[in-house]
């Protein structure tokens, strides 16, 4: 490609930097000729000079954008960005033969720090590679430098600088460079010869078949177009290629557009992806373990996704991660990923430290940040974990964001949301939870996502359920079963088939709870979704309890724990352990219920789950009280207050002040005991806990009872009547109904 047949834009004008550019696209020649990298496409002078057309056409309304000595140094680090791939001894290899795939991805991982050594080094004395730049030396820093960001670094760290000739804009020509390099996208890139003959993986076979489904790209009039070829494939295999493609187009888009923008290159806001109108065959057919990588590894990561939301509590999300071109954040979040899934939540943190300052990517530091805000959540830190979900929210905002990846943006925003109503839900603040999941509900309704509609119904629904409010509960809980049987989502069908059989069982109807926990467990067991199933035998165990059938609600913690242990799931091995605590507390085994309690103790605080610690240091006080050691479980109660303090959990706070004011009542110290159960009814009016409240003005009632004031105990047991009647909770309208008759014989 000689000077005339740049694009106007890069035209050279000085005899010095034309005949110096003419040297160094002849050793690029040379150099890039024969790739050390077979198994990716073409990274050649083509490739560069493909680059620097389209870098023309961003520039083709600004002619005169840059200086002479702007336009060569970009040239340049078109031509020498790729070089480093060449070369392994630059990427701590040493010299041979040959390299093993996992070795060529090293070199591939850091060719643009080795282009930058090899280039600044290339104008020594002594170098042993020369790459063309005699009489030009004085450039190689400011070459090397935007070769060096053309891929993994951040844009906005590279300052200005200058040369003989005037201003260096560093920034905006790594901005072109990038930008360019993406958008070098057409299937003339991919070898057809080298598929056919070379064994390469298929994640790399993934990123080829992107590149085939390319017709052309070029931009006009500030609009890049990307034409496609529809390829006779199945259509899950066209959605897969097709996203790829898109991502790599929107990534390097979305982090050059405001750098462009603010040196008035304006581009339209979203790169268009235009399909032929009809399928087409392609240049090679989908080979079977591609299409294989695609249903594991592509689209399998929703049900991946949904199985951690579902054991975490979170709205978990990395759809679209496996569509990055960034190798090194495919493998951190694979490695993140994989400590979730096994509950090592400390560990998770510690990966996760300061890994969103290097990952600069939006669409990256989205999902990054709600997950790292999961994993908050998870551990009971609640305001970091609120702390990155705003984060979230304000990325997804952002109008650039919105413009490239519009639904996914939002999705991703009503993710957080969501999570943010699930955070003021466990601090008890039930009104700002149900505004949060409503204002989520509202986005998935927007964008029509159905999945995250009928989760957030069902959210909704546990909402009011915690606020006493049954029948509203109910309607919400039906509206997401119905959209879960609608788009065909077993998962999600069976964890509304779950919940409803909770209100029931709230509602004292154990005949029609346990009928939904078992068509629950029926789908799991269908499905092989064993983390639900688990859940489902806990459910029928605690129904068949209250039917008082011990030994049979035994057997079912016991299939559940068996699970929970053969899944690795701890939280739910802990869960167990304390069901299974409590048969033994119902058969008067104290000290195996007390054993099995510490053990679940143990499991919750090696795993940091603070709210478990909690909930088992209760129980653990009242095994203590049980056995008459009142002063052991007042102090177990009190650390658990203290924990539920530090994590903000409003519930627990009024139900281990609850349980306070009973060991005071039983110490015989009742002005104590009714100032902590006044405090736990405060707090339970203050979230909207009708049925915590109704029990705490019964339990009022009751110190009243022992002080000899009948008037008040009747008042309190009263009150804490028409609560139960409005909520439908039989149990509880039988056991007042019992103390007020108790009130009335005296």
């Amino acid at each position: 490609m000689r000077n005339e047949e740049y694009p106007k834009a890069l035209r050279l004008t000085e005899d010095k930097f034309i005949t110096c550019i003419g040297n160094i696209r002849l050793k690029a020649e040379k150099i890039l000729a024969d790739s050390l990298l077979p198994h990716y496409t073409r990274h050649d002078v083509k490739h560069s000079e493909t680059i620097i057309k389209r870098i023309g056409e961003l520039l083709e309304e600004h002619p005169g954008k840059l200086k002479d000595q702007e336009r060569f140094i970009l040239i340049a680090a078109a031509y020498l960005h790729d070089i480093g791939m060449q070369y392994p001894t630059y990427s701590g290899l040493p010299l041979k033969e040959s390299y093993t795939i996992s070795e060529l991805e090293e070199i591939r991982k850091n060719h643009h720090e080795a282009s930058y050594t090899i280039i600044r080094e290339s104008v020594k004395n002594d170098a042993k590679i020369k790459l063309g730049l005699d009489n030009c030396e004085y450039y190689a820093d400011s070459i090397a430098e935007i070769a060096r960001h053309h891929r993994k670094l951040d844009l906005n760290k590279l300052e200005d600088t200058g040369v003989p000739e005037g201003p260096v804009r560093q920034k905006l020509l790594a901005s072109l460079l990038k930008l360019g390099d993406a958008l070098d996208l057409d299937n003339e890139r991919v070898i057809v010869e080298k598929l056919k003959q070379r064994e390469i993986p298929a994640d790399s076979k993934f990123h080829w078949w992107c590149q085939l489904m390319v017709r052309s790209t070029f931009t006009e009039n500030g609009k890049i177009k990307v034409f496609l070829i529809n390829p006779n494939y199945e259509q899950e295999t066209i959605d897969a290629l097709f996203n790829k493609l898109k991502e790599s187009v929107k990534s390097p888009f979305l982090e050059t557009y405001d750098i462009l923008d603010g040196y008035g290159l304006r581009l339209y806001k979203e790169p268009l992806f235009i399909p032929d109108k009809e399928k087409t065959g392609a240049a090679i057919d989908a080979p079977e373990d591609l299409i294989n990588y695609i249903k594991e590894s592509i689209l399998g990561i929703a049900e991946k996704d949904s199985k951690i939301s579902a054991q975490s509590g979170a709205v978990w999300y990395s759809d679209g991660i496996a569509y990055s071109d960034d190798e090194q954040f495919k493998k951190f979040w694979s490695k993140l990923t994989f400590l979730v899934e096994q509950e090592r939540y400390n560990e998770a943190l510690l990966l996760v430290e300061g890994s969103a300052e290097y990952f600069i990517d939006p669409k990256q530091q989205m999902v990054l940040f709600l997950n790292i805000g999961n994993i908050y959540y998870v551990t009971g830190k609640h305001e970091k974990a609120l702390d990155y979900y705003e984060k979230t929210t304000r990325i997804a905002k952002r109008d650039v964001v919105l413009e490239i990846y519009h639904e996914e943006a939002r999705k991703i925003e009503s993710c957080a949301i969501s999570n943010i109503g699930l955070i003021y839900r466990d601090k008890g603040n039930l009104d700002d939870a149900l505004k949060y999941l409503q204002d989520a509900l509202e986005i998935f309704k927007e964008i029509n996502y159905r999945q995250g509609e009928a989760a957030d119904l069902g959210n909704i629904g546990l909402i009011y359920h915690l606020k006493g409010d049954l029948i509203d509960a109910l309607k919400y809980l039906q509206d997401a079963l119905e959209i879960h049987k609608e788009i065909g989502d077993r998962e999600g069908e069976a964890a509304s088939l779950t919940n409803i059989g909770l209100i029931f069982y709230s509602k004292g109807d154990l005949d029609t709870a346990l009928k939904y926990h078992q068509d629950s467990l029926k789908i799991v067991k269908e499905i092989g979704y064993r983390l639900e199933e688990a859940a489902c035998l806990s459910n029928i165990g605690l129904i068949v309890k209250d039917k008082g059938d011990l030994d049979d609600a035994l057997k079912y913690y016991q299939d559940a724990l068996k699970i929970n242990q053969e899944i690795g799931y701890r939280q739910g091995e802990a869960i167990q352990l304390g069901n299974i605590a409590e048969i033994s507390l119902y058969k008067g085994a104290v000290d195996n219920a007390l054993k099995y309690f510490q053990d679940a103790l143990k499991i919750d605080r090696e795993i940091g789950y603070r709210q478990g610690e909690a909930n088992q240091l209760g129980n653990i006080g009242l095994i203590f009280k049980i056995k008459g050691d009142l002063d052991n479980a007042l102090k177990y109660h009190q650390d658990a207050l203290e924990i539920h303090r530090e994590i903000d959990s409003r519930f627990g706070e009024a139900l281990d002040l609850g349980n306070i004011g009973l060991i005071y009542k039983d110490k015989g110290k009742l002005d104590n005991a009714l100032k902590n159960l006044h405090d736990a009814l405060k707090i339970h009016k203050v979230i909207g806990n009708r049925q915590g409240e109704a029990i705490a003005l019964n339990n009022i009632g009751l110190i009243y009872n022992d002080k000899g004031d009948l008037d008040n105990a009747l008042k309190f047991y009263n009150e804490a009547l028409i609560i139960f009647k409005k909520i439908g909770a039989k149990r509880e309208i039988e056991i007042v109904e019992r103390n007020i008759k108790n009130i009335q014989k005296k």
